[in-house]
């Protein structure tokens, strides 16, 4: 019937993938260089993205994010504690001023008297007087 067909593999040119790539390579160098460069781009973007998201992964387990009235609550509490340490912050400094305030008052109203016992006729004892300006 049919002769199998013979062929001579001796006279076929037997190149390999790699020498068929390299041709290819040495023939369209422009599109070698740019698809060798993407790979290059793309391959440092992936393995920086995989490193640093496992990196927050592993270093802080993230907790879950509270409810919107949750955090109105806290912060509610926080201002009313400010609040709080406030009004003692000011109580505390409250008697001290008065008394400050009061010792003035003392001390002032000596003083006039003082100067009022210096501006009376000569005839009255000026020598009462507390204040050493009085003569």
């Amino acid at each position: 019937m049919t002769e199998p067909i013979r062929v001579d593999i001796s006279s076929a040119p037997s190149s390999s993938l790699w020498d068929r790539v390299s041709n290819w390579v040495s023939d369209n160098k422009a599109v070698a260089y740019t698809i060798a460069g993407t790979v290059v781009v793309i391959t440092s973007a992936g393995a920086i993205y995989y490193f640093s998201d496992a990196n927050k992964k592993a270093g802080a387990p993230t907790e879950k994010r509270k409810s919107k009235k949750e955090r109105r609550k806290e912060k509610k509490q926080a201002e009313e504690q400010q609040q709080q340490q406030q009004q003692q912050q000011q109580q505390q400094q409250q008697p001290q001023q008065k008394a400050g305030i009061n010792l003035q008052d003392e001390e002032a109203g000596q003083f006039h008297i003082a100067a009022m016992r210096c501006l009376l006729p000569r005839s009255r004892n000026c020598n009462n007087a507390t204040v050493s300006t009085c003569t």
